[in-house]
Order: structure tokens, then C-alpha cells, then sequence
């Protein structure tokens, strides 16, 4: 069965693994989103933990800012199933943080389709993973 939750530890607020999304993260681009993305060692209950960005520079109230991610965070919220079905049976735990890079505020149904394409791209580079090789 499937549940359409966003619990407590499937939020990434790890700053030291937040840092490392940004230093050894990869990159998928889907216009109006950046999502960065890096297999992590943590150890969860689910497979994927996200965060989602907004930055100030580009949307400067915070109201506004916190519409948009709150729209986002809502469209992830009821696709990850599938990103989760495409992971399954994987031991690897991925690290995710979708950035919104454009000024204006969309509507709900623009960043639900965003996210509808992003997320099969984001599960075909999560099964394509392999570990660089330590010398």
C-alpha cells in the first residue's frame, strides 16, 4: 500500500550531509528546478531523504518563497512512490535537494508536471550509481 506521507526523517537537515550535496552532488536539470543529488552512508528508514530550496536572491519575500516550496514539497510528496518503486530492493540511501531557480511564483500544476518528468531521470541516475573506486 502505498502512503503519500513526508515524515520527520525523510526531511534532510543534515548540514554536514546538505554541505556534501553541494561538494560532490550531481546535477539534473529540469527548468524551473535544479536537483542536486548524492548516495549517502546515513542510516534511515527510507531510502531517499530530500530538502527543498528556495533562493533569497531570486524570490526576496519570504512569503513568496515559502509558497513556492510549499507547492513543491506537496508535488514530491505524492510522486516519490515511484521514485521509491524504481529504487527498490537497492541497500544504497540517496540524499536529494530540489532548487528553484527561476523568479516568478508558478502555479501548482507547472511544478507538478517538473516533478512528474524530473523523478524517473532521478531514479534511471540513482540505479546508474557506482561508487568511485578509492586508490
Amino acid at each position: 500500500m502505498q502512503t503519500f506521507t513526508f515524515h520527520k526523517s525523510e526531511r534532510l537537515k543534515s548540514r554536514k550531509t546538505i554541505s556534501l550535496l553541494f561538494q560532490k552532488g550531481r546535477t539534473i536539470r529540469k527548468h524551473p528546478l535544479r536537483i542536486r543529488w548524492v548516495c549517502i552512508d546515513h542510516e534511515s528508514d527510507f531510502p531517499v531523504q530530500a530538502t527543498f530550496s528556495i533562493p533569497k536572491r531570486l524570490v526576496p519575500k519570504a512569503v513568496k518563497r515559502n509558497t513556492i516550496k510549499r507547492k513543491i514539497k506537496e508535488a514530491y510528496r505524492l510522486h516519490k512512490h515511484s521514485l521509491y518503486n524504481a529504487i527498490e530492493g537497492s541497500d544504497k540511501k540517496f540524499a536529494l535537494i530540489f532548487i528553484y531557480q527561476n523568479k516568478t511564483i508558478p502555479n501548482y500544476q507547472e511544478i507538478e508536471e517538473v516533478i512528474k518528468n524530473a523523478i524517473p531521470e532521478i531514479a534511471k541516475a540513482f540505479n546508474d550509481y557506482k561508487p568511485a573506486r578509492s586508490k
